[in-house]
């Protein structure tokens, strides 16, 4: 069955509609954890010369990332100017997220 002109924009509103649906999906803690995997691998192994972090716990994650929120990191590199960004509760997230990868 063909679908007419005046279909169109009612099958183009359920194809937009859903991939809005499928976008919104994606939740906070996911794209601020993604910004960490952005740099550190896609499954936080470090991929060349960026330290791996799959091998930390989720408290090992959180204490990093406080240590270079407050500057105290002795080799901090870009990490002393990303993590100043998050709350502490966003720290506790991404590290739950990155702890929790499969």
């Amino acid at each position: 069955m063909a679908i007419g002109a005046r279909t169109w924009p009612i099958v183009l509103a359920g194809v937009l509609a859903g991939t809005a649906a499928a976008q919104a999906e994606i939740t906070r803690v996911e794209v601020m954890a993604d910004s960490c995997l952005a740099c550190h691998g896609a499954e936080a192994q470090g991929p060349g010369p960026m330290p791996a972090i799959n091998d930390l716990t989720e408290q090992g994650i959180v204490n990093k990332l406080m240590t270079f929120r407050e500057d105290e990191a002795k080799d901090a590199t870009l990490m002393n100017r990303h993590a100043p960004a998050y709350s502490q509760d966003e720290i506790r997230a991404i590290a739950e997220h990155i702890a929790n990868l499969e």
